[in-house]
């Protein structure tokens, strides 16, 4: 199948009353079981990932690697382009790299900017990108994303989503989808975290209906790994169409590689040791999808 625009995923999930998973393919060897998971289950896929770290990997490979694998699919894929910041430099050059690399959809998030600010350089983005049909998704609130300690934490409402900035944001600016803050955050795969994961995060769900009922956007939750599975199917049914995962399958990832080794300390079969691990990255993206109410819908 052919890549599609995440527009196009996003209004069949609006329509489909499902949300689909931003899944984050964090090397090359994530791309198989990803595309695995997404076969098995017959469920439309977004596939994301930061500038820094496909920069890290090489974006010609990369991107190569994931056309063929999107080419050869049944299911309808999209390929995002996650957290371009307006604070960074390089943002712009990432933005036209990706986009000449024929990624579908970039991220833009001036949210830590005043309103008229954001808008002001998203709307600039957006008329960019547009230009090349590529889809942008925009932000309005801030989601905290440096969180140490997930246990009894509480996002500050006062960087949560405002409704009428939201709408005026969107209107203004053009964006095809809007990530949100509703009370989820962020913790950095590099800390430490304790297991099982801790799905602390309390979702405003009268907030999520006022933003709904504000906009016609597509509507983006960050930081799925930490919102409940309760929160999660009810944040779908109140309008949410695409939820971004990234910690819960690195975190995966990284213990089943180390319990593998502790077993095997004399392995040194690459095929052997990572096998374990991209199983669990492969069953979690299935889960996701199942969760998400994605299955079935390719």
């Amino acid at each position: 199948m052919t890549l599609c625009t995440e527009k196009e995923i996003l209004k069949n999930a609006e329509k489909g009353g499902y949300a689909v998973v931003a899944l984050f393919a964090l090397t090359m060897d994530w791309i198989q079981p990803i595309f695995e998971a997404a076969e098995n289950e017959r469920s439309p896929i977004i596939i994301s990932n930061t500038p820094e770290l496909v920069e890290e990997i090489g974006i010609g490979r990369y991107t190569a690697a994931l056309k063929e694998s999107a080419q050869a699919a049944n299911v309808p894929v999209c390929l995002h382009m996650d957290h371009g910041f307006t604070t960074d430099e390089k943002t712009l050059g990432h933005i036209m790299h990706f986009i000449k690399n024929g990624w579908q959809s970039v991220m833009y998030d001036a949210s830590m900017r005043s309103l008229d600010k954001n808008i002001q350089e998203t709307r600039k983005i957006v008329k960019i990108c547009h230009a090349g049909e590529i889809d942008v998704l925009g932000a309005v609130g801030q989601v905290p994303r440096d969180v140490k300690k997930v246990e009894g934490y509480q996002v500050p409402e006062a960087l949560m989503t405002k409704p009428e900035e939201a709408k005026k944001f969107v209107e203004e600016t053009g964006v095809d989808s809007l990530a949100i803050s509703v009370g989820q955050f962020v913790h950095p795969i590099t800390l430490a975290e304790p297991r099982p994961i801790q799905k602390t995060a309390e979702i405003n769900f009268e907030l999520l209906k006022k933003i709904r009922n504000a906009t016609d956007a597509h509507l983006v939750l960050h930081g799925g790994t930490h919102v409940s599975d309760e929160d999660i199917k009810r944040a779908i049914e109140l309008g949410v169409s695409e939820i971004k995962v990234a910690a819960h399958p690195a975190m995966a990832w990284a213990d089943t590689l180390r319990e593998y080794l502790s077993e095997n300390p004399n392995d040194s079969m690459p095929s052997y040791i990572l096998k374990r691990a991209l199983l669990e990255v492969k069953e979690i993206t299935e889960g996701c999808m199942r969760l998400f109410g994605s299955s079935g819908k390719a």
